[in-house]
């Protein structure tokens, strides 16, 4: 529901114990009158209470939560809608084991925990290296650095990795062949020398294809994103993405095109929901591996990737060499410098 499963269990206690006596009702009243013939009655029984109790709590919380939503913020309303999103939440249900990427430092997951909920952030400069002020929104769409260039360079290179599992000729950055005549329609296509796309892979639909597939990491508190709603936000994006793309790679190409577009926070867009649960229906039968724990572990590895890279665009540096650093000969850096010797 978009909290973090936490409860203040003073405010629970009596409700819990009452919960836990209608549960063992059954079982203790069996113990007390020495019914063992019927055990397996009084079993059933008290599974059908447990199971009309988690109903009865699920129905509570879900009311709780509604009127908590209904009296928070415009954003804190988005906010909270990102974090139901199917998989948003996957990196708090997991343990920080390092092997395998699930993991951040202190201050990243306090950092995580102010952009699930767009609470303000600790210590952090008031003045971008740019000029403009620093919040979170322009953090990470700031160019200077190239800091917002690994987040969507990471899902890219990701999605490439698993997909080279099950596919052929797999490759990043595929330059699509020149056009020689042809005229595409829409004045947003791309008709460029030298176009690419972020991924070609071989036989992901159909049989000796080559699918296509470019990716799109968008901020859904951009002011630009704020005048719709989330569902049409992931379908603008998608829109953008087909009007520059898909007719010159369905007529020149003729392969598929699909764009990956994903928000910020680990939401996904209808095209890339059906592009990941056609990946792992793959991986999961070369794997031997059940679906869903493929699903389940493919999703952690989007969220952390995401949520490293964005706390990556707001803490990371941004300052770079001077360009002197770069031009000059050593021995000037070294004497001016006072660089010392080894």
């Amino acid at each position: 529901m978009g909290g973090l499963d936490l409860y203040n269990h003073k405010e629970l206690a009596q409700e819990e114990y009452r919960n836990s006596r209608s549960a063992t009702g059954p079982l203790v009243r069996a113990i007390s009158e020495q019914k063992r013939g019927r055990m397996h009655e009084h079993l059933a029984e008290a599974a059908n209470i447990r199971n009309d109790l988690k109903v009865q709590k699920r129905k509570h919380q879900k009311e709780r939560a509604d009127i908590m939503r209904d009296q928070a913020s415009n954003n804190m309303k988005l906010a909270v809608d990102l974090a139901k999103e199917k998989g948003a939440s996957s990196w708090l249900s997991v343990l920080p084991i390092e092997e395998f990427g699930f993991f951040l430092h202190k201050g990243a997951f306090r950092d995580a925990i102010a952009l699930r909920y767009e609470w303000q952030l600790q210590n952090l400069p008031s003045v971008c290296v740019c000029g403009k002020n620093l919040n979170v929104e322009h953090a990470l769409t700031c160019p200077t650095g190239g800091l917002p260039t690994p987040r969507h360079n990471d899902i890219r290179d990701l999605t490439a990795d698993l997909m080279a599992e099950v596919c052929n000729n797999v490759c990043t950055e595929p330059e699509l062949q020149p056009l020689s005549g042809e005229a595409l329609q829409g004045r947003s296509a791309n008709c460029q020398e030298g176009a690419r796309v972020d991924i070609r892979a071989e036989g992901f639909w159909e049989r000796s294809q080559s699918a296509f597939f470019d990716v799109r990491v968008f901020n859904p508190f951009a002011p630009s994103n704020l005048s719709r709603s989330l569902s049409a936000t992931y379908q603008q994006h998608e829109k953008l993405k087909r009007r520059a793309y898909e007719q010159r790679i369905r007529e020149v190409e003729h392969g598929s095109f699909t764009p990956i577009v994903l928000s910020a926070t680990g939401g996904m867009g209808s095209a890339v929901q059906v592009t990941f649960k056609r990946m792992v229906s793959m991986l999961a039968t070369k794997r031997d591996q059940p679906y869903s724990q493929v699903m389940n572990v493919v999703r952690c590895m989007l969220n952390f990737s995401l949520i490293k890279s964005q706390i990556r665009c707001i803490r990371g540096s941004r300052s770079t060499m001077g360009h002197a650093a770069k031009t000059a000969p050593t021995c000037m850096i070294a004497s001016e410098g006072r660089v010392p010797q080894i």
